[in-house]
């Protein structure tokens, strides 16, 4: 008896070794791809929406740590979750794949949360972009530099625009140009809108045309795309409401009209 418990021991034993060899052997790899995925899907994105939303520095570094703190919490624990399999036996195979789908599920959902601000933060910009760039042609019109009326939008208002033109002042007054300057404003907006208004700006730089002229054609191609943008949308949400029309009250139109002469009919049947 005493012999073949310990042979078990050396069995359980040996399995645990070698179960253990090969989490070592595995877990180098499975950290550097983990992670590697989890900082190329999450961090891109992230900086996406801290720039795109306004952000001081300060705020999207700190936002940036945040999240690389969840990405290091989640591998920690899909790390121990695999070592666990591993050392233990296979018969927890069920609760790993469980933690892994839940794992995927809320990775995606983060995904798409951090997508559907972004798009919103966009969207956002591009309602404010006719009202800002007009005040600028105002401004510029009554003799103000472009510098002077950035800065100017950027110091009364509370608009996401405005804090964007405070980080255009910012990179100014640092020595970048203002052309320079205005393309980093596009590349983090990343909207139609705020491109034509960075080239249209550079274009009049260089060549020396009126800004107030430019700020004017500028601000009435905003608005007219601004119009062609909001009729685009009325004539998909015309064709949604369309949907409850033909699937829900003609069928039941239908069915009012027909069900006396099914009712007479079964009647006489």
């Amino acid at each position: 008896m005493r012999l073949e418990h310990c042979h078990w021991l050396e069995y359980v034993n040996s399995d645990l070794l070698t179960r253990f060899l090969a989490f070592l052997i595995v877990s180098p790899l499975l950290i550097s791809g983990i992670w590697v995925l989890t900082m190329e899907t999450t961090m891109d994105k992230a900086r996406g929406v801290a720039d795109a939303s306004g952000r001081t520095k300060k705020e999207a570094w700190l936002r940036e740590m945040w999240i690389r703190a969840k990405a290091r919490i989640l591998l920690s624990v899909f790390i121990f979750v695999i070592s666990f399999v591993f050392l233990v036996g296979s018969q927890y195979l069920p609760l790993f794949f469980a933690f892994g789908a839940a794992a995927i599920v809320f990775s995606l959902h983060l995904s798409n949360q951090e997508i559907r601000n972004l798009k919103k933060i966009r969207a956002q910009m591009e309602q404010e972009f006719p009202s800002v760039v007009q005040i600028m042609a105002v401004l510029t019109s009554a003799g103000m530099s472009p510098v002077r009326a950035i800065q100017a939008i950027s110091e009364s208002s509370e608009t996401l625009i405005a804090r964007e033109f405070t980080l255009v002042i910012e990179e100014i007054r640092s020595g970048r140009s203002m052309i320079a300057a205005l393309e980093a404003f596009a590349s983090r907006i990343q909207t139609p809108t705020a491109r034509r208004f960075a080239m249209s700006m550079a274009i009049a730089l260089e060549r020396g045309s009126p800004i107030a002229t430019t700020l004017i054609e500028q601000a009435r191609d905003i608005t007219s795309g601004s119009k062609n943008r909001l009729q685009r949308e009325a004539g998909k949400r015309e064709v949604t409401l369309m949907i409850p029309v033909v699937f829900l009250i003609m069928p039941i139109s239908v069915l009012f009209a027909l069900w006396p002469s099914m009712n007479n009919l079964i009647a006489i049947a």
